[in-house]
């Protein structure tokens, strides 16, 4: 399945910082191999928060203090596509295109032209059954480490940099 750039973002409608139980519970998204390198992340769930846009948080269920700052790979890199495998597909129930929100990792550092995503591994979410994997993208080495300043096409994202 080819995914095209997305048109809409945050289908899970993360629009709060502070979500009750149900909301959390509603926006869980389950990995039923946790993610390389953190294979005992089974569960987690989203939060944003003003002023951060267009990144948000992924936050582990279960785990204290484990945290990711994500973002989609289609923000930062309009050209970015991702053609995903059939078994790949089969294993999240994925149906339609629709189906699928996918995200990228970032990596913070001292200094904002420094940061990157990894948009050579991003995560993959259906929608419909908050069931997540991460993909690795083969032969993808110059998304690996992708900085995100370099690339940034909004001017408001340019300027928070600064």
């Amino acid at each position: 399945m080819k995914m095209p750039e997305l048109s809409s973002s945050n289908p899970l409608g993360l629009a709060l910082s502070q979500q009750s139980a149900h909301e959390q519970a509603r926006t869980t998204v389950r990995f039923a191999e946790g993610i390389p390198g953190f294979t005992v992340l089974r569960e987690a769930t989203f939060a944003t928060q003003p002023g951060i846009e267009p990144f948000f948080y992924m936050r582990a269920i279960g785990i204290a203090d484990l945290s990711f700052v994500c973002v989609e790979p289609f923000v930062v890199c309009p050209t970015f596509s991702a053609t995903l495998p059939d078994a790949f597909v089969e294993s999240l129930e994925l149906t339609s295109q629709r189906d699928a929100w996918l995200f990228s990792l970032v990596t913070l550092a001292p200094k904002s032209e420094d940061i990157t995503a990894n948009l050579m591994c991003p995560i993959v979410v259906n929608v419909r059954t908050y069931r997540a994997r991460q993909l690795i993208i083969e032969d993808a080495e110059e998304y690996l480490r992708y900085r995100i300043w370099d690339h940034m096409v909004a001017p408001e994202y340019a300027e928070a940099a600064s």
